[in-house]
């Protein structure tokens, strides 16, 4: 097994503790940062790399084609909860080390 598999695999296993696990650091500072990283996002396009359990993905607006990408089977599962019906947000599992878009997009 590879080093990306082993990652991988540690990821899956932890999804479920996930949010838990980072929720201190989220509720002192990271939600804030979050919101205001993201209102300054310019541009109708978003690639998200690494969006794990989709922490993100309620500060975008409606207004932005958003694509978040991980390789963790089990992280996106607990994203595609998080955003329901917004259907401006696609969730991709695929590695950022081997992104299988075509060129210049």
């Amino acid at each position: 097994m590879n080093n990306n598999e082993k990652i991988k695999n540690r990821y899956n296993r932890v999804s479920k503790i996930y949010d838990i696990i980072e929720s201190p650091m989220e509720n002192m500072a990271m939600g804030k940062w979050r919101e205001k990283l993201i209102e300054r996002i310019e541009g109708k396009k978003v690639l998200e790399i690494g969006v794990g359990t989709g922490k993100n993905l309620s500060y975008y607006s409606d207004d932005l084609e958003v694509i978040g990408i991980d390789f963790s089977t089990n992280m996106l599962e607990k994203a595609r909860e998080r955003i329901k019906n917004k259907e401006n947000i696609k969730l991709i599992e695929m590695d950022a080390q081997n992104m299988e878009f075509p060129d210049n997009t």
